[in-house]
C-alpha cells in the first residue's frame, strides 16, 4: 500500500511545535499525538481525514474537531484545504475528542515504493553488488 509523507510538512510541524510549546505552556509536545491522510471532508469546525489503521490493517475515516486556536502551517485558511488532500494533524485527546492543534497541508508528497514481487530479492541484488 503506498502512503505519503510530506517532509516539508512534517519539518515545519515540528518547529511551531517547539513554538507552540514555549507559547502556550499548559500544552506540551508529550500531550500532542501526530496522523495524517487524505481529506474527506472540511469545515470551520472539524476536518475528516482517511487514515491507515494499523489495527484493522485498512483505511478508516476519523474526525478531528479543531481548537479555536488551531495552527495552519503552509496556509492562510482552512479555505485553502479542499477534499482530497493530504494534510499533518498534530492532535490531543481530550473528552473522548481529537483536538486538531496545528494543520499542515502537504506541498511536496513523497510516494513510498511499493515492493514488486516480479523483481530481484534481496539476496539477488547483494550478489550483484559484490561483484
Amino acid at each position: 500500500m503506498k502512503r505519503h509523507i510530506g517532509v516539508r510538512g512534517f519539518l515545519s510541524m515540528v518547529l511551531i511545535m517547539m513554538a507552540v510549546m514555549v507559547a502556550e505552556p499548559g500544552w506540551s509536545m508529550d500531550d500532542a499525538d501526530f496522523t495524517f491522510g487524505k481529506v474527506e471532508e472540511i469545515s470551520q469546525d472539524h476536518v475528516t481525514i482517511s487514515e491507515f489503521d494499523p489495527e484493522q490493517d485498512m483505511d478508516v475515516n476519523v474526525v478531528y474537531d479543531l481548537a479555536r486556536d488551531v495552527i495552519l502551517d503552509n496556509i492562510q485558511s482552512l479555505d485553502e484545504i479542499l477534499v482530497g488532500d493530504l494534510i499533518d494533524i498534530e492532535y490531543e485527546e481530550s473528552n473522548g475528542k481529537k483536538i486538531a492543534k496545528v494543520i499542515a497541508k502537504d506541498e511536496e508528497i513523497y510516494e513510498m515504493p511499493e515492493y514488486d514481487e516480479g523483481s530481484e530479492s534481496l539476496e539477488n541484488s547483494k550478489e550483484g553488488m559484490e561483484e
